[in-house]
């Protein structure tokens, strides 16, 4: 649907508490100021997935709501005009329907009517429904319904008590909207108030947030952390020590690394250990060092009863290891590892020590062999 600016749907409320920059960036592409990233096959897979997940649901509906009404209006004011219409015959299932109560805007999954209460339509109102892959409910989930909750109250003149997420595991997960709906209308409240001063996407600098991983704009948001040598790229590093680093003006990589140096030794991040501080500087110079003079650097960590030096010896002929290609596997010596483990291979190579600790690539890898 086309959204003028002046309109807000749920997805906007979401994205102003998640990421604002996401928010305008999703704005500009609406009028051609900046074109919408390509998406990768991973999203449109699960685009799909999602999309064949609402059908079954849709079907399940139909079997117990045999009037199920689909809307199918061309513009937005067609659409609003026949779920309106469908709510005042009392349809006992709506699909896709939209809301309109200015400046929000909003398209359930599903309405269904349940027969308790008045409305203005009669002794009935209606309770939203979405369909999530999810196999739990999660915050933006009932966060979008909630909004739809409210914006149901100006439509039908009263607050559905119950919004619904229809869930990947075939169950049903219902939740009480006053549980939630103050949060949302203070959500509200901040984006009207934030957006009336017309500001630009270039005015909200992209620091990485959980929404970043699954989010369309995220190579785009990238190229300026890459350009600004973003220290979110430390091999390693989470969205809390990138946070913890940031606020003690640690900003960039070369920052970073700089700490690595003996003459910065009395320097001290706030939430952050000083050994692990400088882990995470020793982590930036390698990475640093490559990005000058394009080679692949490693460091042999000093030795230390740490880790697995804990462990009793693995059993001869096999090998013992924790690293990103073996996680998940049964942990402890004597387990056989796969033929893609590091350590395996690093082992019948007879390139490196057993019981070597190495840090390279910006990836970690803990191992011991016989």
């Amino acid at each position: 649907m086309d959204q003028p600016d002046d309109r807000f749907s749920a997805s906007d409320v979401v994205d102003f508490m998640t990421c604002p920059r996401k928010l305008l960036l999703n704005r500009d592409s609406r009028h051609a100021v900046i074109e919408r990233p390509a998406r990768d096959e991973l999203a449109e897979f699960v685009t799909q997935q999602g999309l064949d997940h609402e059908q079954r649901v849709r079907e399940k509906l139909a079997a117990t709501h045999p009037d199920l009404t689909s809307i199918s209006g061309t513009s937005a004011q067609e659409r609003v005009a026949e779920t309106l219409a469908a709510m005042r015959q009392g349809i006992s299932a709506i699909d896709q329907g939209d809301l309109w109560a200015p400046p929000w805007t909003g398209r359930p999954d599903f309405l269904v009517r349940v027969d308790e209460g008045e409305s203005q339509f009669g002794p009935y109102h209606y309770q939203p429904i979405d369909a999530k892959l999810a196999t739990r409910p999660r915050g933006e989930a009932v966060a979008q319904l909630t909004f739809y909750a409210l914006l149901l109250d100006q439509v039908q003149g009263v607050t559905p008590p119950r919004i619904h997420i229809a869930l990947g595991t075939g169950s049903t997960e219902s939740l009480a909207t006053d549980d939630f709906s103050a949060y949302v209308q203070t959500a509200q409240d901040r984006l009207l108030a934030w957006v009336a001063p017309g500001p630009a996407a270039d005015a909200v600098y992209p620091e990485p947030v959980p929404a970043c991983r699954h989010c369309d704009w995220r190579p785009t948001c990238d190229d300026v952390r890459r350009r600004d040598d973003h220290v979110a790229f430390v091999g390693g590093a989470g969205l809390a020590e990138v946070a913890k680093l940031r606020a003690a003006n640690v900003a960039t990589m070369a920052e970073l690394a700089a700490l690595a140096e003996d003459r910065t030794a009395g320097r001290t991040v706030e939430g952050m250990s000083r050994p692990a501080l400088q882990r995470w500087a020793r982590q930036a110079r390698l990475q640093v060092r490559q990005r000058e003079d394009g080679t692949a650097h490693h460091e042999v960590l000093p030795d230390a009863d740490r880790g697995f030096r804990n462990l009793p010896d693995p059993t001869p002929g096999t090998s013992s290891c924790r690293s990103r290609k073996t996680r998940g596997l049964p942990k402890g010596p004597g387990r056989t590892c796969g033929d893609g483990c590091p350590a395996a291979m690093a082992a019948r190579s007879g390139t490196t020590d057993g019981r070597t600790i190495l840090r390279r690539n910006g990836k970690a890898f803990n191992w011991s062999w016989t």
